[in-house]
């Protein structure tokens, strides 16, 4: 948490948008802290999004007409650990099948270090994966998030 997986992915989408092309961002459905249909980073962007039942559907086949129809140069999703198996599935079949890029944001590990569902198989399946790196508030490298219980 903390390592700016919303901002980038924003930055992403915007580049997309510059060049006059057409990403679209995800996000699972329940996710709503920011609004319903909106991500926010912590910097203060924004973009509007779709859930990601919305377009990546259990049928590759419809989830790549859905594509086509919409026109979509890119598949942007962030909170990507809380997506399904089937969904991470049907994401590397549309990378495949409509040769468009499918770049995902999300944790790999919950605050016990164990690894989301749909993390280990997007992990398993990613033909490149990236760490982004932040500062712990110890001033050491971050390697997992943590639960804090502040009493006072």
């Amino acid at each position: 948490m903390g390592a700016s997986k919303t901002a980038n992915a924003i930055m992403v989408a915007y580049n997309y948008k510059e060049r006059g092309l057409n990403p679209i961002m995800l996000k699972p459905r329940g996710e709503n802290r920011d609004g319903e249909k909106i991500i926010k980073s912590r910097i203060g962007l924004s973009w509007e999004c779709l859930y990601i039942d919305e377009i990546i559907l259990d049928d590759i086949a419809a989830t790549a007409e859905i594509v086509k129809i919409k026109k979509i140069d890119c598949i942007i999703v962030d909170e990507v650990q809380f997506a399904t198996i089937r969904q991470i599935e049907v994401m590397q079949a549309i990378v495949e099948k409509c040769s468009i890029p499918v770049i995902c944001y999300g944790l790999r590990e919950d605050f016990l270090q164990r690894p989301f569902d749909a993390s280990r198989e997007l992990c398993a399946r990613a033909d490149v994966i990236e760490e982004l790196k932040t500062v712990c508030w110890c001033g050491q490298r971050a390697k997992c998030n943590a639960r804090v219980n502040h009493t006072t």
